[in-house]
């Protein structure tokens, strides 16, 4: 569709964007989040928890179950839906999901 050469005009404006902020220096560290903050690892980790008989390390992320070696099933009701997760352990630390 032709719409008078926008399109080009627009990608120009955003690549002179792009070369203003990295002549700068502009980078995470020295842009400020505002409300949209930026994804860590800490921040992620923050929001989980478990109770007995898992254990969660939220310094390293891992979970785990005294020496469960065997997969486990989640379902979740998210009406109406239902959303179904298997958790594989190995020696008891979740190895992965599926």
């Amino acid at each position: 569709m032709n719409n008078g050469g926008r399109d080009g005009v627009l990608v120009g404006m955003i690549a002179q964007a792009k070369a203003n902020a990295l002549s700068s220096g502009s980078t995470t560290s020295n842009v400020p989040e505002g409300t949209n903050l930026y994804f860590t690892s800490a921040r992620g980790r923050s929001l989980i928890s478990a109770t007995s008989p898992l254990a969660y390390n939220s310094g390293t992320g891992v979970v785990s179950v005294n020496g469960l070696t065997q997969d486990v099933t989640v379902v979740t009701q998210t009406t109406p839906s239902v959303l179904t997760s298997v958790l594989h352990f190995t020696n008891g630390i979740l190895t992965s999901i599926s």
